[in-house]
């Protein structure tokens, strides 16, 4: 229960922040450079959209995982606070309450961006979608149809390989997964800087991953599977044709579960011998 109470005054202290108008500037953005497209093609072609492709189309653009990553930072920015209210939880609940209780903290705060950001491009299409398992000729035809600029915007936004591969459900669950994996990896990487007493190796450490991984990804580079990035995005896993991937999806689930339980251990590991009254900090 204690840990279940740190957990949930952080994220309460956390959801109330001014920084949270940076996640409604870039829903405002979102919709300007995603949905508007999107639903000005739907429009040009006589058809519906799905529901779900607006969402699906970021999560697999290697563009939009360098916005929507350092939009979480940004927001994450002080994860996990360590100002005086920190030792006082410290002494009443006990390290180990209050690493477990930056954890859970931490995928509260995962899960609220992504639903956040998931109901930002899902509500807008409501008037002009349809829920249905299947793409909308909007995806599939519009290349077709406008070879440059309409059907160019949406072949980049969903690539073939994601469609032919994938059924729009099956796409937005995996792509969901792949991303709260992501975000928690580099919210861990931000705590584990905190806690071995450097936090601006783990801001600069996880912006590095962040923009050099999706450079990579972006370019198709062979290396890329070594960051995480790549592995986020589901769309990277699959090629043009049926039953070939480039990457299979456990390994990328692996991939993630490997590192964040190799952080979590090394958190908890220092946090339990570490002297939290010399990392304090007045915010």
């Amino acid at each position: 229960m204690k840990t279940l109470k740190i957990a949930k005054n952080e994220y309460i202290k956390w959801l109330v922040h001014p920084r949270m108008i940076v996640l409604g500037c870039i829903l405002i953005l979102l919709y300007i450079m995603v949905l508007q497209p999107l639903k000005e093609c739907a429009v040009k072609l006589g058809e519906p959209v799905n529901l779900l492709e607006g969402y699906i189309g970021i999560c697999n653009s290697p563009l939009f995982l360098v916005f929507l990553p350092i939009v979480f930072l940004i927001l994450m920015s002080d994860f996990p606070p360590m100002d005086y209210n920190m030792i006082f939880l410290l002494y009443r609940c006990g390290r180990k309450n209050w690493i477990l209780g930056q954890f859970i903290f931490l995928m509260l705060a995962d899960a609220t961006v992504l639903a956040i950001v998931f109901g930002g491009l899902f509500v807008p299409l409501i008037t002009d979608g349809y829920w249905y398992n299947g793409w909308s000729n909007v995806i599939t035809e519009a290349v077709t149809y406008f070879p440059e600029g309409a059907g160019h915007f949406i072949k980049n936004l969903i690539p073939p390989n994601l469609y032919f591969q994938l059924t729009p459900f099956e796409a937005a669950a995996k792509s969901t997964v792949l991303l709260f994996a992501y975000f928690y990896l580099l919210g861990m990487i931000m705590m584990a800087g905190k806690i071995f007493g450097n936090r601006m190796i783990g801001l600069i450490l996880s912006a590095f991953i962040i923009i050099f991984g999706a450079s990579m990804a972006y370019f198709d580079v062979s290396a890329m599977w070594f960051l995480p990035a790549a592995h986020a995005i589901a769309a990277k896993h699959y090629t043009n044709f049926f039953r070939q991937m480039n990457c299979r999806m456990w390994i990328s689930y692996g991939y993630f579960l490997f590192i964040i339980i190799g952080l979590w251990s090394s958190v908890s590991l220092r946090g339990s011998h570490l002297n939290f009254n010399k990392f304090t900090e007045i915010e």
